[in-house]
């Protein structure tokens, strides 16, 4: 229960003294706003025929998952535009082509492009995790590198790889024309 002190004070705080004893009710916000609710048969209701009913025993509703597939499910263009890309074309060709396309002949530290291939390729080879070495790309690429970035580490394996069988190649050549 309210004390009477309470009371008051609501009552001064929701009344005005109109200037004679009786005391009116403050007008409150959007008193005057007329409402008419309206009839339902003046409601022309959404057409909603084309939606799947998910109660029922649908297939997709039992194989739906949230799991994280890369991105690549919401893509614009469809499978069969896409070139599946071998794990043979990361080495050390791509890098340069790569590291030429984003940075053109200036590469952020400097360097020729092939000298900062071997760079970026010396970072690939070391035993540090994706995420030590995700830090040092940004700190030697940039921010703004992300995507060649992400490739880089993703197909970080490859592109060690590829370059250790191309350089294998080039000795077992140069021993065989001694």
């Amino acid at each position: 229960m309210l004390t009477d002190s309470c009371l008051d004070t609501l009552e001064e705080a929701w009344c005005d003294s109109g200037g004679n004893n009786k005391r009116r009710v403050k007008k409150l916000f959007g008193e005057d706003i007329r409402f008419t609710p309206a009839e339902m048969n003046d409601f022309n209701l959404p057409d909603v025929s084309f939606l799947t009913d998910l109660s029922t025993g649908i297939e997709a509703v039992h194989s739906f998952s949230m799991k994280y597939d890369g991105g690549n499910s919401f893509s614009s263009s469809t499978k069969e535009d896409k070139k599946p890309v071998s794990k043979r074309s990361f080495g050390r060709p791509w890098l340069v082509k790569e590291l030429q396309k984003c940075c053109g002949s200036q590469t952020p530290a400097g360097l020729s492009v092939e000298e900062f291939c071997e760079t970026v390729m010396t970072l690939l080879k070391s035993g540090r995790s994706n995420d030590e070495l995700q830090n040092e790309m940004f700190e030697l690429l940039g921010f703004d590198r992300f995507e060649l970035i992400q490739l880089l580490l993703q197909h970080r394996n490859d592109i060690v790889f590829n370059n250790s069988v191309a350089e294998e190649k080039k000795l077992i050549a140069a021993q065989g024309t001694t």
